[in-house]
């Protein structure tokens, strides 16, 4: 064969490789900053996640802790009906007071759902279990398979949620205990409770039955305590013990 075809072939095989080898490299390239940049949005979605939590995350604590301690104090030693049965000022403490701390969560937890809808957090798995946490909470709630005492449907907790919220400094809050009695004087307001109030005085009247509602709420609650405060930093470990179902 003649050496200028030998030549012409080689050099037409190596520019062949090294168009070959280009494309690869550059498809590689490509794929390496595709993966770069969605781990890059997956981290900043991460983070904006965490910077929101971070900024609630002592309110919504203070006020789950508030909540399955109630919850506990109800089951345990029977706190409704020991005020119950004390005085009219002691009954009215016992039925609006929790009425509020279960309020008071879902007003936070109204107002973390409000601030996430702007947001674009994606699947991160630290996003995945809060979520996750307040749905098992949610659905506890509203579920059907325990009986009527303490039932709130999906509707009706946000609604709680809503208007226990109050905007202050562009910032949005929940309003606090006392407050929250003026505003029971409103039947507009009180209304969301009336089924609550039912299911206090049903409790305080009959103080062993009808828990498994709350039972559960408190183990979920915990949870939320546990995902909020994992090394006990805010709260102690002994004020996290889950009743025994």
């Amino acid at each position: 064969m003649d050496i200028k075809i030998v030549v012409v072939l080689i050099s037409g095989a190596i520019a062949l490789l090294s168009a070959i080898l280009g494309i690869y490299n550059q498809n590689k390239i490509t794929t390496l900053n595709h993966q770069f940049n969605l781990q890059s949005r997956e981290l900043d979605k991460k983070e904006e996640f965490e910077k929101l939590l971070s900024r609630y995350r002592d309110p919504l604590l203070r006020a789950t802790c508030d909540f399955q301690s109630r919850l506990y104090n109800i089951i345990q030693i029977g706190f409704l009906k020991i005020h119950y049965d004390r005085s009219e000022r002691e009954r009215d403490y016992a039925i609006n007071n929790t009425l509020f701390v279960t309020a008071e969560y879902l007003g936070w937890i109204e107002i973390i759902r409000t601030e996430i809808q702007f947001l674009d957090l994606g699947e991160n798995s630290l996003t995945k279990n809060f979520n996750e946490i307040i749905e098992r909470i949610s659905h506890i709630f509203l579920s059907a398979k325990y009986d009527l005492t303490y039932r709130l449907l999906r509707g009706e907790q946000r609604a709680i949620g809503e208007i226990m919220i109050e905007k202050s400094d562009q910032r949005l809050l929940c309003i606090g205990y006392a407050e929250f009695r003026d505003k029971m004087n409103d039947s507009k307001f009180s209304f969301w409770f009336d089924t609550l109030v039912a299911s206090i005085e049903v409790l305080a009247k009959n103080p062993e039955s009808k828990l498994k509602r709350m039972i559960m709420l408190q183990h979920a609650l915990i949870d939320l305590i546990d995902f909020l405060d994992p090394d006990s930093i805010r709260v102690s470990a002994n004020r996290r013990s889950k009743i025994d179902a």
